[in-house]
């Protein structure tokens, strides 16, 4: 396992609800991962397999989404670990 390095993304609207699926298509439109993972979609995870980083399945804890004309950001509700039967959304603090 690999961490990324930190982002300093701004914060969405807190009432911004958070899908994981549609975040996850629009990061790799953004970064122009169509294909393969790259190291812009990479820094939109808190970690990543390293042996597996060309494999999306790698990549895990999406924290990023694209917003508006921001070609990234962080939302707030997207703040969760993942369990063996998928994300757990943890409580806002």
């Amino acid at each position: 396992m690999a961490v990324t390095g930190f982002q300093d993304l701004p914060l969405a609207d807190r009432d911004r609800d958070w899908d994981g699926d549609a975040a996850d298509r629009r990061v790799r439109t953004w970064a122009g991962a169509d294909d393969e993972p790259n190291e812009k979609y990479r820094d939109a995870h808190v970690w990543y397999d390293a042996d597996a980083k060309d494999s999306f399945t790698g990549y895990e804890q999406l924290i990023a989404d694209v917003v508006g004309e921001e070609p990234f950001s962080e939302s707030p509700n997207s703040h969760c670990r993942n369990s063996e039967n998928g994300a757990e959304m943890l409580p806002w603090r």
